[in-house]
């Protein structure tokens, strides 16, 4: 039997709010790293939201899709495309969620799916990956509950423009997911080809990371 890659049980879902700015320059995050994905063989779907309602309903299709196939996925991981600040994201119709209300979201859609276990500790199933502003400041939810909402984050420290983040994350999907050269090695090649310094960076969940 061949073994299976890490793409074989990977499938990125793509959540994008464009800002009207963004919508009438015709930019649209979710379609170019869909195609880049899928010429990649990585399963992914995207869904394109405008407000905090539009919001949760993506993350209740997703819950229910994954936990209809479960046992075909790995770590899901959650990908948001859209803007932020250092306190939350910023929907198309300016509605804002701070990062408190984001983890109640993100915690009721593990709980949905159910965590897995790993060394006697809960193990959240989803990854997140931001492609927006400031998004690594995120990394307040997880110390937010009894323990982490993520197994590993991956954003920009800093504000970062569209072009520069969706050439970061292809970079990180190919060398993580196409590749399979790890993840370290992976956000180290997302910032060096954008040309920038530890802009992306990532954070594991404690008991995830090299003892």
């Amino acid at each position: 039997m061949k073994e299976m890659d890490v793409k074989d049980i990977t499938k990125i879902f793509i959540i994008e709010s464009p800002s009207n700015d963004d919508i009438e320059k015709g930019w649209e995050e979710s379609k170019a790293l869909s195609q880049n994905l899928k010429l990649a063989g990585i399963k992914n779907t995207s869904f394109t939201v405008s407000g905090i309602e539009s919001f949760e309903e993506s993350l209740a299709n997703i819950s229910k899709e994954v936990k209809r196939d479960k046992r075909d996925f790995g770590a899901i991981t959650l990908h948001f495309s859209m803007h932020g600040t250092k306190d939350g994201l910023q929907f198309t119709n300016d509605e804002f969620l701070d990062w408190k209300n984001f983890y109640l979201l993100i915690k009721n859609f593990n709980e949905y799916i159910g965590y897995l276990t790993f060394k006697g500790k809960n193990i959240p199933p989803v990854n997140l990956n931001f492609s927006v502003c400031y998004a690594f400041y995120a990394i307040a939810i997880k110390n937010m509950g009894v323990e982490s909402p993520y197994q590993m984050l991956v954003a920009p420290t800093s504000p970062i423009h569209w072009a520069d983040s969706i050439l970061a994350f292809e970079t990180f999907y190919h060398n993580s997911l196409h590749l399979e050269s790890g993840v370290s090695s992976a956000i180290s090649k997302m910032n060096h080809v954008i040309d920038l310094t530890d802009v992306f960076k990532i954070d594991l969940m404690d008991c995830l990371k090299m003892e």
